[in-house]
């Protein structure tokens, strides 16, 4: 049950029930896939970061507003 108690995404897949949607996607939609290794790495710490470049910024947010490769309910 502490698994929930994390900020890492790959570790919030299992108790969100969304392991086996999430892997699937990984596997069948390339777009998934990319924003997927966009995000995944993020960290509560990022939000403290004094720099980030515009293109990181940038890829973060159109990864995550991806209204059809952005989630794995595509």
């Amino acid at each position: 049950m502490h698994d929930v108690y994390t900020h890492d995404l790959t570790k919030l897949l299992k108790p969100a029930g969304l392991k086996a949607a999430h892997d699937q996607m990984l596997k069948s939609n390339i777009d998934f896939n990319v924003n997927w290794n966009i995000v995944k790495d993020w960290s509560e710490q990022d939000r403290y970061k004094p720099v980030i470049t515009e293109i990181a910024s940038k890829d973060m947010y159109a990864a995550i507003v991806d209204p059809k490769n952005g989630d794995c309910h595509g």
